[in-house]
């Protein structure tokens, strides 16, 4: 089962700022180290609209922190404006000062959708968490490194994914409910397949799936069943079989 992902980017923190005459930032500040993370934000609002301070992109990267630790109250919209703000810090930084923290912040807020789509999934919240996979991979291509391969995690994640579907499928009481979410579980090892013809895994649960599908169609006759029909289920069921 894929595990969330931690990266130690955030343990230290040190901002050495200019201040101009200004305590908002100094209040902001005081707050994030306090953990009063909803205060830090009001007074970090103020500060981006300070003419001087605001060209700081020490200013920024702490906004970006402060919305960051805001996400379980505000939701993943708050981590979105983290992000904005590192890439407005990445601006300011005309010098390169800070463009090794900056990315390694970027990192760590891009891992947490990856983190979002494992705690989804193990919900049982299947089409969200495949959402949050998608933009972590689609955010971690345009702010970490263009250049990654994310084969083997995608083999990683669908191979867990199509394992969640099947057992949903299992619990679930009506047949056609349970077949869509069977059907899906099958599509998820197929792009498994499609990344690598020979996986075990993926090769095996698509056959063992077809090879229930088939008992179950010659286990639901009657005896009171026409030769037609008896016949018709035979010939499907051998189908599903090959």
């Amino acid at each position: 089962m894929i595990k969330l992902r931690y990266i130690s980017t955030f343990c230290s923190l040190m901002f050495m700022f200019v201040f101009y005459g200004q305590s908002d930032i100094d209040l902001a500040y005081k707050n994030f180290k306090e953990k009063n993370y909803t205060q830090a934000k009001d007074y970090i609002e103020k500060v981006i609209h300070q003419e001087g301070i605001n060209k700081d992109p020490q200013v920024w990267q702490l906004r970006a922190l402060i919305y960051k630790r805001l996400t379980k109250e505000l939701g993943v919209a708050a981590r979105d404006t983290a992000m904005n703000s590192l890439y407005k810090a990445d601006q300011l930084d005309v010098n390169g000062s800070f463009k090794e923290k900056i990315a390694g912040y970027r990192k760590n807020i891009v891992v947490e959708y990856y983190n979002d789509a494992v705690v989804k999934l193990k919900a049982g919240a299947c089409e969200e968490s495949e959402k949050s996979y998608d933009k972590y991979k689609d955010l971690y291509i345009s702010h970490v490194d263009q250049t990654y391969d994310f084969q083997s995690q995608d083999i990683e994640y669908y191979l867990a994914l199509s394992s969640k579907y099947e057992s949903m499928a299992k619990t679930e009481s009506d047949p056609e409910k349970a077949k869509e979410l069977m059907d899906k579980s099958l599509a998820c090892l197929q792009k498994v397949i499609q990344l690598d013809k020979k996986n075990y895994e993926a090769n095996l649960r698509v056959g063992i799936i077809h090879y229930n599908r088939g008992v179950k169609l010659i286990l639901a006759l009657t005896p009171d069943v026409s030769i037609e029909d008896c016949i018709t289920t035979n010939k499907k069921s051998v189908e599903i079989f090959n």
